[in-house]
């Protein structure tokens, strides 16, 4: 008849909420009152204690969400309790306060381990409790991409590659990524070389962190993380979240295409939902990619056909093409070589007085 979906609070304490089911009245078709054969059954919710302390959406890490929640707790936006002090003091200062979240948000960045959690805690945690979860959970169309103001650059240029939302449905009070991307080809130089973009409100909470060693920038191993946290919803939900300005090294030459790779991005509206975007490349290109060349193998013409070999460029695809009269040209088979290189075989050879191949990459 109908269904209703509750947020679970956080507890001081495992314990049993009771859920009472009233029949206020049921009719027939025709109006009249249905007064016997009637039954209602009352249920109940079994909400555990938490896990890990800052832990306020229950999934046993702490993530942005935790630190949006902390700061709805601080800004007076959700009721605070007693045990919610208890539940968040991540600094252990016995108060709920900024550096908590600092302390959520530094996690998130991979500054900081996460928490080991533990059982016996005694603090209170948000549980489902076979309820459900409430809350919008986004669009299946909603997007995280790679933006570039160009793909390839000399030594010395600069190029700004931003982090993009599209069709998030949704709003947003926090969010948190990874960036990977190629030191030999791409640098980032200062604390300046990455800031939040047009999305991200001046008034959120951000945390960098430019791995290994957060701000040491000659150290960097071509990882960089970034957590964000409101207390309320960002004026917008789709624009840029964060921009990089890289420096272009000497050792792009050494490869044709370089990945940059956007992944384990997380989105929260509120704090409670917490959910992830599919992960996003990008590819500077360093250099041309080298010609492919076709040959014979070394088994040449065997029983199952004509053995060819081909080598080009890793990881780009080759069109095999075919002809009988070096005019008219028929696609044979698209070949990517890992490695550079590898053989295939024209089983359409066999049949053939004489065929001519070449290779084109797409």
């Amino acid at each position: 008849m109908a269904s209703v979906s509750f947020r679970t609070r956080s507890v001081p304490s495992d314990l049993n909420t009771d859920l009472g089911l009233e029949l206020l009245d049921v009719s027939s078709p025709t109006g009249d009152s249905i007064r016997s054969g009637n039954a209602v059954r009352s249920g109940i919710a079994r909400i555990l204690v938490r896990h890990v302390i800052g832990d306020n959406n229950a999934n046993n890490r702490l993530d942005v969400g935790d630190a949006t929640i902390m700061q709805r707790l601080l800004t007076g936006l959700e009721q605070e309790r007693s045990w919610d002090v208890t539940g968040n003091d991540v600094n252990a200062n016995t108060s709920l306060d900024s550096g908590d979240v600092i302390k959520v948000l530094r996690v998130v960045a991979n500054i900081d381990p996460q928490p080991t959690p533990s059982a016996s805690s005694g603090l209170g945690r948000l549980a489902k409790a076979g309820l459900g979860k409430a809350g919008p959970t986004g669009a299946s169309s909603e997007l995280a991409v790679l933006n570039a103001d160009r793909l390839r650059a000399q030594p010395g240029d600069l190029v700004t590659v931003q982090v993009v939302l599209q069709d998030v449905a949704t709003s947003i009070a926090g969010a948190s990524f990874t960036l990977d991307y190629p030191t030999n080809a791409l640098r980032l130089l200062n604390a300046q070389s990455q800031h939040t973009g047009s999305l991200v409100p001046a008034s959120a909470v951000s945390v960098w962190n430019v791995q290994p060693a957060q701000s040491d920038y000659t150290a960097q191993n071509g990882r960089v993380s970034f957590a964000a946290a409101s207390p309320g919803s960002w004026p917008s939900n789709n624009g840029a979240l964060a921009e990089f300005v890289f420096q272009v090294q000497p050792g792009q030459t050494a490869q044709y295409r370089w990945p940059i790779h956007l992944n384990g991005l997380e989105l929260t509206p509120d704090g409670y939902d917490v959910r992830d975007l599919a992960d996003s490349d990008l590819y500077f290109i360093g250099r041309d990619p080298l010609p492919p060349h076709l040959g014979a193998s070394a088994s040449g013409v065997a029983s199952d056909g004509f053995h060819l070999s081909l080598s080009g460029e890793s990881g780009v695809p080759y069109s095999i093409e075919v002809s009988t009269d070096l005019v008219n040209w028929a696609s044979l088979t698209t070949l990517t070589a890992a490695d550079g290189k590898l053989d295939f075989t024209d089983a359409g050879a066999k049949d053939a007085g004489h065929r001519f191949y070449r290779a084109r990459q797409q």
